[in-house]
C-alpha cells in the first residue's frame, strides 16, 4: 500500500514543475511582448507587417543624383461612371 502511495507522487510533482514552468514561461512571454513588442517586430521581419519607414516616393535621393521629371501616367481604363456599385460585383 506504501509502495503504490509512493509510486503516485512524483507524477504529481511532474505535473506541478511542468504547470509551474509553463506558467513563468508565458508570464516572460508576455512581459517581452508588452514591453519589446516582439511579435509587431517579427512579423515585420518575415514580412507579414508592412514596415514603418515610408515608401519610395517619399524618400529624397541622395545628393548629386538628378532625376528627370516623370511624364504623366497613361490611363489604362476608362473613368467609371457615378452611380452605386454593387458590393457582389467589387
Amino acid at each position: 500500500m506504501v509502495a503504490r502511495r509512493d509510486q503516485r507522487h512524483p507524477r504529481r510533482r511532474r505535473w506541478l514543475i511542468v504547470l509551474l514552468i509553463l506558467i513563468v514561461a508565458g508570464g516572460v512571454a508576455g512581459v517581452a511582448q508588452y514591453r519589446y513588442d516582439a511579435l509587431r517586430d517579427a512579423g515585420r521581419r518575415i514580412g507579414l507587417l508592412p514596415s514603418p519607414t515610408p515608401g519610395p516616393a517619399e524618400v529624397a535621393p541622395p545628393k548629386g543624383l538628378d532625376l528627370p521629371a516623370q511624364p504623366a501616367a497613361v490611363a489604362v481604363a476608362p473613368p467609371a461612371g457615378p452611380g452605386n456599385p454593387s458590393p457582389a460585383r467589387i
